[in-house]
């Protein structure tokens, strides 16, 4: 029990910290408190967009997969069609905003490729 509360005790600490800071700071790398980024409320609308856009797009993906597995036939082949389709779309979509996020010159500069590298087929 000693140990696991030795152990604990950093993490409680830290824990602490983070609740005394006043809201409009956080940590740097060296410890230090900083202010937060100028754009840091831009930021979490941006992310909070993301993240319900990709929870619509699994619900899309979820909804074609569900007709997928409930069609026979030739339905199904179509379903499938329907299934890849969409999921090539998000792709190019996630790719080409990644791409927008970082820009030219950015980190992944020398990795550019097209947005659509199989010409949408």
């Amino acid at each position: 029990m000693l140990v696991l509360g030795l152990l604990a005790m950093p993490r409680i600490a830290a824990g602490q910290d983070e609740e005394a800071k006043p809201r409009g700071e956080h940590t740097c790398p060296a410890g230090q408190t900083c202010p937060m980024p100028q754009d840091h409320e831009a930021m979490q609308a941006r992310h909070e967009a993301m993240m319900q856009m990709h929870e619509q797009s699994a619900a899309r993906l979820q909804e074609l997969q569900n007709e997928m597995r409930a069609a026979t036939g030739e339905a199904k082949v179509d379903a499938i069609e329907a299934l890849l389709d969409e999921m090539l779309a998000q792709q190019r979509a996630m790719h080409a905003m990644m791409m927008g996020m970082h820009g030219p010159g950015g980190p992944h500069d020398g990795m550019k490729r097209e947005a659509d590298p199989d010409g949408g087929r």
